[in-house]
């Protein structure tokens, strides 16, 4: 009978380990300047998790102001209120944050050369949030920003919301693109002391041709662009990674219960086997 008892436990404790549902599951995404101390800098980083519905950009299209309002000033207010006031196609809510570094230059949140940064997310409904968009804003410049204009090109979790495989995004010098919005020659530049009034101009997202009218010219941090960006020059690193979840660990303790009353039995069966389980003594 112990035995029976014994084979009834295991049976429990892995109907409940299936059985427990995943509603969210927390992720480290680290977001890395990769640019040396003279490069490019780029403004906060806005990441989104979504069913792989939600097309950010496409290349040789008009620019969306929620695009042309971060490729020119770094704001993602727009973005965000665009993403999250849509729902996934299931009905589950998406999930976006920005990611800030706030050690950047004069309390500005951006990104220095050679900044890192590891801030935990919390995405709901992982088994429909399984991808992975962002956009951020590279600085100084006119319009430039990187992006991902594939919205299912970057899997983080599968269907069953398991975590598909740690993630690395390396962003290079032709990931670069121009939001087709300002003319590039530098003036009214975003966190640039070159000076003068930007130009509007109507042309479609591209490959961005190069940023090196910036070379030689000073920023607000008080440094000088000496480096230069070509087709290979790597700009950025996005990684992602699981952290262990609270209801792990309760798994863990069920798991340990569980193995305990294991053992327990087992202990019962040995003793019963050997003989009658002796009566307790008592000490007078």
């Amino acid at each position: 009978m112990m035995r029976t008892y014994k084979r009834a436990t295991l049976t429990l404790f892995a109907v409940a380990i299936l059985s427990i549902p995943s509603h969210a599951t927390s992720v480290v995404v680290t977001v890395e300047n990769l640019q040396p101390s003279d490069g490019f800098f780029f403004t906060p980083v806005w990441t989104g998790f979504h069913d792989g519905g939600f097309d950010l950009f496409d290349a040789e299209s008009t620019a969306s102001n929620p695009l042309e309002t971060i490729a020119e000033t770094g704001d993602t207010s727009p973005l965000s209120d665009l993403f999250t006031g849509a729902m996934n196609d299931d009905g589950t809510p998406r999930v976006d944050t920005v990611i800030f570094a706030t050690d950047g230059f004069g309390g500005a949140p951006v990104f220095d050369p050679g900044e890192k940064v590891s801030t935990t997310i919390r995405v709901s409904d992982p088994g429909s949030n399984r991808y992975l968009s962002f956009i951020s804003m590279v600085i100084p410049s006119n319009d430039a920003f990187f992006g991902s204009p594939d919205p299912m090109a970057y899997e983080v979790f599968d269907i069953a919301g398991r975590l598909a495989a740690p993630l690395t995004v390396e962003i290079r010098g032709n990931g670069i693109y121009d939001a087709g919005t300002e003319l590039n020659n530098g003036l009214g530049a975003a966190f640039s002391t070159v000076g003068g009034e930007s130009t509007d101009e109507s042309m479609t997202v591209a490959s961005h041709a190069e940023l090196d009218h910036f070379v030689d010219t000073s920023t607000p941090a008080g440094t000088t662009i000496q480096a230069t960006i070509d087709t290979d020059t790597l700009l950025a690193r996005i990684q992602i990674r699981a952290v262990p979840e609270p209801s792990s660990v309760l798994l863990l303790g069920t798991g340990l219960v569980a193995l305990g009353l294991v053992r327990s039995t087992r202990r019962i069966d040995q003793i019963t086997s050997d003989g009658p389980i002796p009566s307790r003594v008592s000490m007078s």
